[in-house]
């Protein structure tokens, strides 16, 4: 699958069509706009099975060097790239790199259906006294931890402690 989608990516030859395509892809691998082969120029001939090799192999390069423990370097599932092409996906990359990574994050998250915490407050008082005891002097944290599960709503936890 890697060769066909080299050599379907070295059919684009201009550097803002291939931006186009590239930022087209990751927007379709994070989810916020669907691409098709319609919203890339013209110029390209391609037919939807060619553009989606072509994505599929995008985002797979852009999500190994995401997740790899150690340097992944992605000059070798593009070998046969030019330099130019290969600049200029390491540079859409770079510059979308942490949106995937919160994509991909996200969706490893889903997959476990374990709460995300999305937000948390505290409060620390310090109690002098009260209506039983004159010098009670004891601490008192609040905390209130804000949850979500990726595919329902937030929920908020709130608790109080003292030692």
């Amino acid at each position: 699958m890697s060769s066909l989608a080299v050599s379907l990516l070295l059919g684009i030859s201009d550097k803002e069509q291939l931006t186009q395509f590239l930022h087209g892809a990751i927007n379709n691998l994070v989810g916020r706009i669907d691409s098709s082969p319609k919203t890339i120029s013209s110029d390209i001939d391609w037919s939807t099975q060619d553009y989606e090799t072509a994505r599929k192999f995008v985002q797979n390069v852009y999500k190994k060097k995401v997740t790899a423990a150690t340097d992944y370097d992605m000059d070798e599932d593009l070998a046969g790239l030019g330099i130019e092409q290969i600049q200029c996906i390491q540079q859409c990359y770079q510059i979308r790199k942490p949106e995937i990574q919160r994509f991909l994050t996200k969706e490893c998250l889903a997959k476990t259906d374990y709460p995300v915490v999305t937000d948390f407050d505290w409060k620390l008082k310090w109690i002098i006294g009260s209506s039983t005891l004159s010098s009670l002097r004891e601490p008192l944290l609040q905390m209130d931890v804000r949850t979500k599960n990726i595919d329902s709503d937030e929920n908020t936890l709130n608790d109080k402690e003292t030692p």
